[in-house]
């Protein structure tokens, strides 16, 4: 079948090609037919998006205004899963660009911004020392406990006397005595494992002095024996501030009917390298 037209012109409103309806008005240049599901062609503006000239390889594409049709490049890369950025900010908090040395860590500003710190971590100083021998002499008031082994000795600034010949003199060179030539805030820790009273009626009581003023430092603490003559305690301690290289020593202020201390350990601990 085939038709002829002879008309110069030739108009209709609707015009159909077996199913499909052609459209019947014009929209602008550069609109295509798209066919709907009723089969119905009408003159569509596509929404094209368009870029740059060039673009880098591996480099995220992203748009560069708000409507949505153009695009740029990047100074974000992805390649094999590893994500590459001049910057980083996660929810308004901004990392450091360039890394910083060996050990430092991250630290914030308070507004948002963190960086790297060079402030050490924590290397605490402290040392763990005993007795070793039951201290059965020098048990009178203004005797010390006979420290004469250590345990363990992390850091610097604390050492143990376990070679001199004891002494009660001040500020003398004696076995049992800490010295501290740190000027920083101090823990003196004693633990009494085992004491042994002659009978029911013996008491000991122990303070922590600074030797070079021979002052007192912290609280005493006072034993008795009254439920059992052989026996021990926990720990009491004292709270230094060390200004100059002083000395300390664990300090009997008062005693009765005791024989001897069998064992004890003492812990001195710079506070501010924790």
């Amino acid at each position: 079948m085939s038709y002829d037209f002879y008309a110069s012109q030739q108009y209709t409103d609707n015009l159909k090609v077996r199913d499909i309806t052609l459209p019947n008005t014009f929209t602008k240049a550069g609109d295509i037919p798209v066919v709907n599901s009723s089969g119905v062609l009408n003159l569509t503006t596509l929404q094209f998006v368009t870029g740059p000239s060039s673009s880098t390889t591996n480099n995220v594409a992203i748009f560069s205004d708000t409507t949505g049709q153009i695009i740029k490049n990047s100074t974000v890369g992805i390649n094999s899963g590893v994500i590459t950025a001049s910057g980083l900010t996660l929810n308004n908090l901004v990392y450091p660009a360039v890394d910083g040395i060996a050990g430092s860590v991250i630290t914030t500003n308070g507004a948002n911004q963190l960086s790297f710190s060079s402030t050490a971590l924590p290397n605490p100083s402290f040392l763990y020392a005993s007795m070793t021998t039951t201290q059965t002499t020098n048990l009178s008031v203004n005797d010390h406990l006979k420290f004469n082994n250590v345990i363990y000795n992390k850091g610097t600034g604390i050492s143990l006397n376990t070679t001199s010949p004891y002494s009660i003199v001040t500020g003398a060179a004696s076995i049992g005595r800490f010295t501290i030539t740190t000027v920083d805030t101090f823990k003196l820790e004693l633990s009494l494992i085992f004491i042994n009273f002659v009978d029911f009626s013996g008491s000991l009581t122990l303070q922590w002095y600074n030797t070079t003023t021979n002052t007192a430092v912290g609280n005493s603490i006072l034993l008795n024996s009254s439920n059992n003559k052989n026996c021990g305690c926990g720990s009491f301690s004292a709270i230094i501030t060390n200004t100059t290289t002083s000395s300390y020593e664990c300090r009997i202020t008062g005693v009765s009917r005791i024989s001897n201390i069998q064992l004890a350990e003492a812990n001195v601990v710079d506070l501010n390298s924790l």
